[in-house]
């Protein structure tokens, strides 16, 4: 069920920051509407986004798989995303977002972390057998 709810997240997340980035970028609305109107680094914004939403499809699309192999690309997927969020934390000063960038460094951190435990949990040897 994690990878189920950090899929329908990040998926979530994913497609409304891509809308942001549209908006920003041809019509001036949005967070970063300031940053992204006709500015052609646009792109990498949306890219990103995007990608963010194509990881969620198949986060949701292999929830019932067994192991933990799903759990460890959601780990990776949260700790890139919330790295680069950190690495780059000047871009939320600069367009007063900070807020934004807590609440989605925080989920990406929460994400991480559940996914980590998942990992131990579903790799652990099956104590019943004994």
């Amino acid at each position: 069920m994690l990878l189920l709810g950090n899929g329908l997240a990040l998926g979530a997340t994913g497609l409304v920051q891509a809308g942001f980035d549209l908006a920003g970028y041809f019509f001036n609305l949005g967070p970063l509407a300031e940053a992204l109107y006709g500015n052609p680094d646009a792109l990498a914004y949306f890219e990103a986004h995007g990608l963010a939403l194509l990881a969620a499809v198949l986060l949701i699309a292999n929830h019932r798989t067994a192991g933990a192999g799903w759990n460890w690309a959601a780990a990776a997927i949260h700790l890139l995303l919330g790295g680069a969020n950190l690495l780059f934390w000047p871009t939320f000063v600069a367009y007063d977002l900070v807020p934004m960038g807590i609440v989605a460094t925080a989920g990406h951190a929460l994400f991480l972390g559940l996914e980590l435990v998942a990992v131990g949990a579903r790799s652990a040897p099956d104590k019943r057998r004994r």
